[in-house]
């Protein structure tokens, strides 16, 4: 699950904290631990390079964005979708003000309906 380098360092995969090939539920445990723990002023026990596969949306930082990516992901995958991060990400979020009815992806799958300020797509195939 992650990359290894001629130097020796590694580099984990998009949201495979724990480096074992697939993201899956423990990985989701891990983030939303280190989520509680830095809420509260507490060290989250991640290296630096867990944070960076943590870190979904790439904004610096590990919050409930990131989990939300994160448990969007497994959810498709556990469907039998083959999701991307760019289809989770384009879709699970909300960033136009038009509140249009529907997420189209780039997968063509789609989300018939939007809760105020998330996008919550429901993908099924058009």
């Amino acid at each position: 699950g992650s990359v290894h380098f001629s130097d020796g360092t590694k580099t984990l995969l998009k949201a495979d904290l724990d480096g074992n090939g697939k993201i899956d539920t423990s990985d989701i445990f891990d983030a939303m631990v280190y989520v509680a723990y830095r809420g509260v002023g507490l060290d989250g026990g991640l290296t630096d390079e867990q944070v960076a596969a943590a870190d979904i949306d790439g904004d610096g930082k590990v919050d409930s964005t990131d989990i939300y990516y994160m448990l969007y992901y497994v959810a498709l995958q556990g469907a039998g979708k083959n999701p991307s991060w760019q289809d989770v990400i384009y879709c699970g979020t909300f960033e136009n003000r038009t509140r249009k009815p529907l997420c189209m992806t780039h997968s063509g799958f789609f989300a018939p309906f939007i809760i105020p300020q998330k996008n919550i797509c429901r993908l099924f195939e058009k």
